[in-house]
């Protein structure tokens, strides 16, 4: 690293010379100086840490931090609650590969159909 353009302070803090151009370190994830990975954001698309939370640009948040209406357990209780509509929210879901989405989605309508068939025919008979 060239050291020539930083300057130490009074109080011992590392400074930049004025006259110099500073682009920053480079982005490290530990000490071995291997470069952080990045990945898109699930909601805003836009370039964050892989390790990140949270997006630094829309603020939701990644991998365990997601959203519960955007977990498998969430998308199942709004495929129950409001039926076909949750498809939506399938479909934006991070947590879930293109394949598994077109399966849970098909799993879940044919669900609600068997469902809404009963009512009605047990709503026939009384």
């Amino acid at each position: 690293m060239n050291t020539d353009n930083i300057q130490n302070n009074e109080n011992g803090i590392q400074s930049v010379a004025e006259n110099s151009v500073y682009n920053g370190p480079a982005a490290t994830d530990n000490s071995s100086g291997a470069a952080t990975p990045h990945v898109p954001c699930w909601a805003c698309g836009k370039t964050i840490d892989a390790h990140d939370a949270y997006c630094r640009h829309c603020g939701k948040g990644q991998g365990s931090r997601l959203p519960f209406a955007y977990t498998p357990f969430g998308l199942f209780i709004m495929f129950m609650c409001i039926g076909p509509f949750a498809i939506y929210f399938t479909a934006r879901s991070p947590a879930m590969s293109h394949r598994t989405k077109i399966i849970f989605s098909t799993d879940n309508t044919v669900l609600l159909d068997v469902l809404f068939r009963i009512c009605k025919i047990h709503g026939k008979n009384e």
